[in-house]
């Protein structure tokens, strides 16, 4: 069997991959719209990655690009449901960080909170996937309208670089209101 390729998918692609993937796999409060993923393309910032076996879509990725190119935030990773469980969300982190080279790529995942139950089990699972996957802690934690995320890294940089790449990230791209409002980098949980 050939090696999987990897590359970047066209607007129409794009399109066609929010309307069959994005729409069924992240709930509307975790999805951004595609008008702003459009945006995000047509500025230069954000690149949506296909990783492809033969012809057919194993995983996808929408990174969302630093200024600077010292970090990319890993915005989506996604497996179409008939490849999932067969280690392609894996062997996407794995093509994404060689194609990054020298570029940090950072992961916002949900922070296990102190309540027991499925919900806590599947936040710990994910912080393990990317563990796994040769992802660390970035650092410092943040909260983005409401939530809070661990922050996790993979590649070069250390912490106070990647928090700065991180925070610059969000000022750039949203209005000062609503960065005011709603994002706390970094953030630290009460006791």
């Amino acid at each position: 069997m050939p090696e999987p390729q990897l590359r970047e998918l066209g607007l129409e692609e794009v399109r066609t991959l929010y309307r069959r993937e994005l729409k069924k796999t992240f709930p509307p409060s975790e999805r951004k719209p595609l008008r702003t993923i459009e945006a995000h393309l047509r500025q230069g910032n954000y690149k949506v990655l296909g990783l492809f076996q033969d012809t057919e879509l194993s995983a996808y990725a929408l990174l969302w690009l630093c200024q600077g190119g010292k970090a990319a935030l890993l915005d989506y990773l996604g497996v179409p449901e008939d490849r999932r469980d067969r280690g392609w969300g894996s062997r996407m982190l794995l093509f994404l960080r060689r194609e990054l080279g020298e570029t940090a790529l950072l992961a916002e995942v949900e922070a296990p909170e102190t309540e027991e139950g499925p919900r806590r089990e599947e936040q710990l699972r994910r912080l393990d996937f990317y563990r796994r996957a040769g992802f660390r802690y970035a650092g410092f934690d943040c909260r983005l309208f409401g939530v809070h995320y661990r922050m996790l890294a993979a590649g070069p940089g250390q912490a106070g670089e990647l928090l700065e790449a991180y925070r610059e990230l969000y000022r750039g791209h949203l209005p000062r209101t609503a960065y005011a409002a709603f994002v706390e980098i970094p953030w630290t949980p009460p006791e």
